[in-house]
């Protein structure tokens, strides 16, 4: 359904734009030109493009709003949790393989060498890059509301975890590389892993939409009735229980092994020797 919006409301919006235009170049407060711009190109879009675009127009709008980067003060908070998470989680898996890692803070310790993960690396921005990126698909395969919202869920979560994955490799195979390398490392696979985020985000909205298009397909008027044993062979239904079986057991046994490595216990056992490879040295 199309968005009526009438003619004096668009130019009301192109004059304020204007007039925030002038007021961000003026005073100190950059966000009063970048929302003077979206207003201006809001009016401008809604001016020349056909009635039947006017209900995604404020979407778009929305989405270039992020694009400017907004005041430290606004995200710092949010960064300096993705560098705790971050760390944690990567000791969380680290342990989970019988690694002694210890997570101080904001750095990793293994007994002989200390690993720091700076701001730049907490995922913040590939965080916000993937929001846009999932918002965007969203608009773009005409979601409900809830599935936009689970779809940007669901990218920051795979965000998170490919970052912990990110820090758990290097403190991994930091053993066999020089000093400086876990520096390098974490700075140059900042590429791939905005990449990987983004590549994985898409096959699973395309994946969803295919499976909505499935089911929205309409029968054709005339079907030939087949008796559901012809259609689906016994062997492919035994394959099928045999597969979630399977599937079943390797999740109750991640699981059981998840729960059995991050004891209380054998967390303390790991950290205590951190602490002797520390206090020997």
């Amino acid at each position: 359904r199309d968005l009526d919006i009438p003619g004096w409301a668009t130019g009301v919006a192109a004059g304020a734009g204007a007039l925030l235009s002038v007021l961000g170049a003026i005073l100190p407060v950059q966000q009063f030109k970048w929302l003077g711009l979206l207003l201006i190109l809001g009016a401008c879009l809604q001016w020349s493009l056909p009635p039947r675009y006017s209900r995604d127009i404020p979407l778009v709008l929305f989405v270039l709003y992020w694009v400017h980067p907004l005041p430290s003060k606004v995200l710092g908070w949010l960064q300096l949790a993705m560098q705790q998470l971050s760390v944690q989680g990567a000791e969380w898996l680290l342990h989970g393989v019988n690694a002694r890692v210890w997570a101080d803070g904001l750095v990793l310790r293994t007994g002989s060498r200390l690993f720091g993960v700076p701001e730049a690396c907490s995922g913040l921005m590939t965080a916000v890059t993937v929001l846009l990126f999932g918002i965007g698909l969203a608009m773009l395969f005409r979601f409900r509301w809830h599935e936009a919202a689970a779809l940007v869920a669901l990218g920051l979560a795979q965000v998170l975890a490919l970052n912990i994955l990110r820090i758990a490799s290097m403190v991994a195979f930091a053993a066999r590389m020089p000093e400086g390398w876990s520096a390098d490392y974490l700075h140059d696979s900042l590429g791939m892993f905005l990449l990987a985020s983004i590549f994985l985000l898409l096959i699973e909205a395309s994946l969803w939409r295919a499976a909505r298009v499935r089911r929205r397909r309409k029968p054709p008027a005339f079907e030939v009735v087949v008796p559901r044993a012809l259609v689906r062979a016994p062997w492919r239904r035994a394959m099928r229980r045999v597969a979630f079986a399977l599937a079943a057991a390797a999740a109750a046994g991640l699981v059981a092994a998840v729960a059995l490595k991050n004891r209380p216990h054998h967390r303390a056992v790991m950290i205590a020797d951190v602490v002797d490879e520390l206090a020997r040295r």
